[in-house]
């Protein structure tokens, strides 16, 4: 089954639509902050680097939500790994997800 990686949940969004396209993944569920930032950024990366260990580009997407932050970290991580990188991005009209392949 393929798998969607949430880069940043804080469990305020509605995902539902999401899982038609595979597992949800959640990477991190809270923010860094200043008087921790340092600290949080290491773990960030090797929780994320310990998550996509297991991403597959020809099945899995990214979920581009979160802390911009985040977001590029992951992107950082994964390719360095990878050429393709599949995600989902929000259609508003449609109220949906549809898939979107970047390619290095």
């Amino acid at each position: 089954m393929s798998k969607v990686f949430v880069i940043q949940d804080n469990g305020t969004l509605n995902l539902s639509d999401a899982k038609r396209y595979g597992e949800l993944v959640t990477l991190i569920e809270r923010d860094v902050f200043p008087d921790d930032a340092e600290e949080r950024i290491e773990a960030i990366h090797n929780i994320m680097d310990a998550k996509f260990r297991n991403f597959n580009p020809l099945h899995d997407f990214v979920l581009l939500v979160g802390a911009p932050e985040a977001i590029a970290m992951a992107f950082l991580i994964l390719g360095s790994q990878h050429d393709t990188i599949k995600t989902l991005k929000w259609d508003r009209e449609n109220r949906g997800y549809y898939p979107i392949t970047l390619k290095d």
